[in-house]
Order: C-alpha cells, then sequence, then structure tokens
C-alpha cells in the first residue's frame, strides 16, 4: 500500500505541475486551497455505510445504526437507499479513485460486489416500471419516484444489467412479457398535465417545482408532453434575470439549475441564457448567507448546464455565447474557488465528511425519511457533492479536460475502500 500511495502522490505532484502550466499559478493555488478540506478519512467513512447484506449504501452513519425513525407521526425503517448507493457509486469516479479502470466503477469493482448492488437494485422494480424501497413502499411523491428510477436505471445499465420490466421511459428492452408500464395521472394527457403545471408555484418555489419537474422531464419526453413543458416554462421565466423564482439569490439559482435540466432533456436552446449565467457566476463569489450544501455546488453546475445547452442547441450563435460564458466566470474564478472552499468548510463534520444542513444532515431526501432528526453527521449525499462534486461540475464550467484534472485520491484509496467493503462481505457471511 506504502508504494501504491508513494506512486500516486508522485503523479499528483506532476498533476499539479501541468494544471499550474496550463492555467497559471492563481488558478492553481486557489485549487490546491481547496483540496486541503479533503482527508483520506472519507474513504473509510464512506466504505463503512455499505450493507453487505443487502447490496447498498445508508445515507449517514445514523441510519447505519438505528433501525427505524419516527416521521410526520410514522415509524420508518431506515435502510440503504438507490439514491445513496448511486452517489456512492459515482463519488469512486468523480474523486479519482477508479482512474486506473478507465474511470469506471464498473470496472472496478468485483463481480461479487456488483453481482449483489444489481440484484438488490433490480429486485425493487414494480411491475409498473417503477423502483420502490420497502422501508418507503409506494407512498412517495412524484420527485422521489422519478429520482428512484433514474438513479436505477443508471446502476442496472452501468453494470450491464436489463431492468426486470420496461418503464415508460424505456426503449428497446426486449422479453417474452411485457408489463404494461404505469403512466402518472397528471402525465396521461395534455390536458392533465396542463393542470398539473397550473398549480405550480414558481414564484416562490422554484428550487422545489424544478426539481420536481426535472426529475420527471424523461418520462414528460417519452409521454410526448415536452413542447408542452417548455412553452410553459418559457412563459413563466423572468427575462431580465434568468430566473423563475421572484426573489433573487441562492434559492433562485437552485431553482434555475433544475429547470435548466428539463430544457436539457428536452434538446431546446435554454431562454435568456446570458443573463441566466450572469446572475449564477454573481452567486458563486456572494456573500449572501447560505444554508444548503447545493448552494455551493449549483452556482457552479448552471454555468455549465447553461453553456452545454447553448454548445448543442444554441447553433453558432449559442456557442459564441457559450464562449463568452466561460470568459466572464474564468476572470472570477479563483475568487470563486475560494469563495466555495470557504462556504463548504461550513459544512464540514468532525471527522472527513459532509452534511447537507450547515449543522446537522437532512432528515430527509426527497422528502422521505433516510437518517435520525438533527443528527451532527456527515450524509452520502452532502459529501459527494462537497468533496468531489462541486470541484468536478467547477472544472466542467471551466472546461478544464479530464486529462488536465488533479484527482482528489487515487489508486491507494480505492485499494482501502475495498479492504473494508470485502471485510464487511465476510463478516455478512453471504
Amino acid at each position: 500500500m506504502n508504494d501504491l500511495m508513494d506512486k500516486f502522490l508522485t503523479q499528483k505532484e506532476q498533476k499539479w505541475k501541468n494544471f499550474e502550466k496550463k492555467y497559471g499559478r492563481e488558478l492553481c493555488d486557489a485549487l490546491k486551497e481547496w483540496h486541503s478540506l479533503y482527508t483520506d478519512e472519507v474513504v473509510e467513512w464512506l466504505a463503512g455505510l455499505y450493507d453487505a447484506k443487502i447490496g447498498g449504501w445508508y445515507y449517514s452513519e445514523s441510519a447505519r445504526d438505528n433501525d427505524t425513525v419516527e416521521y410526520r407521526e410514522r415509524t420508518y425503517k431506515l435502510l440503504p437507499d438507490v439514491e445513496s448507493t448511486n452517489q456512492a457509486l459515482n463519488f469512486l469516479q468523480s474523486a479519482g479513485m477508479v482512474d486506473d479502470f478507465g474511470a469506471s466503477y464498473a470496472a472496478a469493482l468485483p463481480e461479487w460486489m456488483k453481482k449483489d448492488i444489481g440484484s438488490w437494485v433490480y429486485n425493487l422494480q414494480d411491475e409498473d416500471g417503477f423502483y420502490y424501497h420497502p422501508q418507503w413502499n409506494k407512498d412517495i411523491p412524484v420527485h422521489r419516484r422519478g429520482r428512484d428510477l433514474s438513479w436505477s436505471r443508471s446502476i442496472l445499465k452501468n453494470l450491464g444489467i436489463e431492468p426486470k420490466y420496461a418503464s415508460i421511459v424505456d426503449k428497446g428492452i426486449s422479453r417474452e412479457k411485457q408489463n404494461s408500464p404505469a403512466v402518472p395521472e397528471h402525465l396521461s394527457s395534455p390536458e392533465k398535465f396542463a393542470e398539473y403545471l397550473s398549480g405550480l408555484n414558481f414564484g416562490e418555489q422554484s428550487y422545489g417545482v424544478g426539481n420536481a419537474l426535472v426529475t420527471q422531464a424523461e418520462q414528460i419526453k417519452a409521454l410526448g408532453l415536452m413542447d408542452h413543458l417548455i412553452t410553459f416554462l418559457n412563459e413563466k421565466q423572468h427575462p431580465e434575470n434568468g430566473y423563475w423564482h421572484d426573489t433573487p439569490g441562492y434559492t433562485a439559482v437552485n431553482g434555475l439549475l433544475k429547470i435548466s435540466g428539463c430544457y436539457n432533456i428536452g434538446e431546446v436552446p435554454f431562454p435568456n441564457a446570458t443573463v441566466a449565467a450572469k446572475s449564477a457566476i454573481e452567486a458563486i463569489t456572494s456573500d449572501e448567507e447560505f444554508f444548503i450544501v447545493c448552494d455551493v455546488y449549483n452556482t457552479w453546475f448552471t454555468v455549465d448546464n447553461l453553456a452545454q445547452n447553448l454548445r448543442k442547441y444554441g447553433g453558432e450563435e449559442g456557442a459564441k455565447q457559450a464562449d463568452k460564458m466561460i470568459l466572464d466566470l474564468t476572470a472570477v474564478a479563483a475568487e470563486g474557488m475560494r469563495a466555495s472552499a470557504r462556504k463548504l468548510k461550513r459544512f464540514k463534520k468532525p471527522g472527513c465528511s459532509f452534511s447537507f444542513l450547515r449543522d446537522y444532515s437532512s432528515e430527509v431526501s426527497q422528502s422521505m425519511p433516510v437518517a435520525l432528526y438533527q443528527a451532527a453527521e456527515g450524509d452520502v449525499n452532502a459529501t459527494l457533492i462537497a468533496v468531489s462534486g462541486t470541484i468536478e461540475k467547477c472544472m466542467d464550467a471551466l472546461g478544464v479536460s479530464v486529462e488536465d484534472r488533479v484527482p482528489i485520491f487515487g489508486r491507494p484509496h480505492f485499494e482501502r475502500f475495498m479492504e473494508i467493503v470485502t471485510e464487511s462481505k465476510r463478516k455478512a457471511g453471504n
């Protein structure tokens, strides 16, 4: 292990030299400060949240160490969930731990582990095409159901496993017996969808509204309703700043990010993209009070989303606008990196992990209980965002190539991760 670590540190030092040479000392120094937030212990923390009997990750330590939680006068079991599992697997890639395996967790993980994870996710699917957890069953909101559908399909696809049943977003799945995928009532017709949209409060709740829409966007597209959605969104946007929220600030940017995802999935140009990007860039260095880890992450993510949208769907003029966005972002990038590191530090918990809220992990994920109330602990969602996710989106937004990026972790960290997971598998005895 020592030889692996020495090799990794030597390679990382060369990466820093290359980064400074290509992007300048100011950006390099700012990124080094950002990297200094993170410690190797987070790898062990993440490995310790894997349940080898089930084949999935818990959201946090309080979820792992407690059997149940009371939420809204009901008792729920605390078990692994697909979103935490998808985030843990993506962490291996975004943090650089599986770079030696083509940056693919599917190529890096042993067969027994891929089989365990795949089998668990596969068997969460219901005949209606959606994926349901035993701790929550079917009484879940549309955004929880939509995300579980997306994350489950992603995991199975990466592991090379065909779903048990077709869903309304699946195409070309062959099997002897096709089910009849469920179509939610509010997506059953243009009239029902219009009624649903008219009841959403964009002006005061653009973040929640945007989240609900983007988690259903693949379904909306598959059902031929995307044109209706885009027309509605265009009419609701504030053209002077690109927001849907009535009040500027982090919450408005968060809503902007979520809704921009609908345009990308719909494969149409984002309206008023230049002013929207300006709003997001200003938020990166803003000293506005912030409360959730996404307030930091979503600012960089938004700029990248908008630039990618214009390059793909905005034609020649869109590409020029995207180039200008990146120039504007680059001008404040070092300041933005330092601001992001400073803000993210507020979410760090004793040891190594990060919490979704500044003082606690969130006890709910997409409106369903996942941990104890006000547990002063890190959680998988926030830790992925804080450790590797925000840096990854920063690099994406600035146009830094994958080859030029400096990994946070590497092969020795993956080997330590697997030592812990393999030991848990041995103790589980299955």
